[in-house]
C-alpha cells in the first residue's frame, strides 16, 4: 500500500473517534434533558453528525445504552474512588456518607445515570464491578458492620442502588438540595441493624399517612 495513503487512513480513524465521542456526549447531555427515549436522528443532529454516520456507529438504540452504560459506570466509578481513596482515615460512619454523597451528586449531575444504570444492566449482565471499588465497598461494609452502622445482609449493590434511586427521585423534585439531608438519614437508618421484627401497626399506620 503506498505510503501517501496512510496518513489520509489515520485522519479518517481520528474523525470517526473524534465523531463517536461527540455522539456520546450528545446523547448524554439529552437524555439527561430528555428522558433515554431521544430518537438517534435527534442525538445525531445535536452532535452535529449526518444521520448516516449515527448508524455507522451504533447500529440501534440497544448499542448506544450499552456503550453510556459503560461509560456512565466508569465515571461514577472514578468518582467513588477518588472520594473513598479521600477518606481513609476517616471514621466508618463518615465514609458512608461520602460514598451516599457521591452517588446522589453523580445522579443530580446526570439524571439519565439510574435509568442507563437499570436498562444497562438488563441488555449487558455481563458487566462487572471494577475489582478496586469491589474491594473497598467491602473494606467499608466490614467496618460499618463492625461499628453497628449496617445490617448484616448489605452489600457494595446496596450502597451504590439505595442512594442513586434517592439522587434519580430528587432530579425529578422541587426544592432537592433541601431533602437530600433528610432522605440519606432516612436511608442510612434503614440499611442499620434492626432490633425488632416487623413494623407495629401504629409504624405502618404512620408511614401510610400524607
Amino acid at each position: 500500500m503506498p505510503q501517501t495513503d496512510r496518513p489520509r487512513q489515520r485522519a479518517v480513524r481520528e474523525d470517526h473517534i473524534r465523531n463517536h465521542e461527540k455522539l456520546l456526549d450528545a446523547a448524554v447531555e439529552l437524555f439527561d434533558k430528555q428522558g433515554v427515549d431521544v430518537p438517534l436522528k435527534e442525538i445525531g443532529a445535536h452532535a452535529n453528525v449526518s444521520q448516516a454516520s449515527v448508524f455507522r456507529h451504533f447500529a440501534n438504540r440497544e448499542q448506544l445504552i450499552i456503550e453510556l452504560y459503560d461509560r456512565s459506570s466508569t465515571d461514577l466509578t472514578n468518582r467513588l474512588l477518588a472520594a473513598i481513596a479521600g477518606t481513609r482515615d476517616a471514621t466508618a460512619a463518615h465514609r458512608l456518607d461520602v460514598v451516599f454523597t457521591t452517588v446522589v451528586d453523580t445522579v443530580t449531575d446526570h439524571p439519565s445515570y439510574g435509568r442507563l444504570a437499570a436498562l444497562g444492566a438488563t441488555l449487558n449482565p455481563d458487566r462487572t464491578t471494577e475489582p478496586a471499588l469491589v474491594e473497598e465497598l467491602h473494606q467499608l461494609i466490614g467496618d460499618a458492620q463492625h461499628a453497628g452502622l449496617l445490617a448484616s445482609d448489605v452489600t457494595g449493590f446496596d450502597l451504590i442502588v439505595s442512594p442513586m434511586l434517592v439522587g434519580s427521585m430528587l432530579t425529578q423534585s422541587a426544592g432537592a438540595a433541601e431533602m437530600v439531608p433528610r432522605m440519606m438519614t432516612i436511608m442510612r437508618r434503614g440499611l442499620t441493624p434492626q432490633t425488632t421484627g416487623t413494623p407495629s401497626a401504629s409504624c405502618a399506620s404512620t408511614i401510610s399517612e400524607p
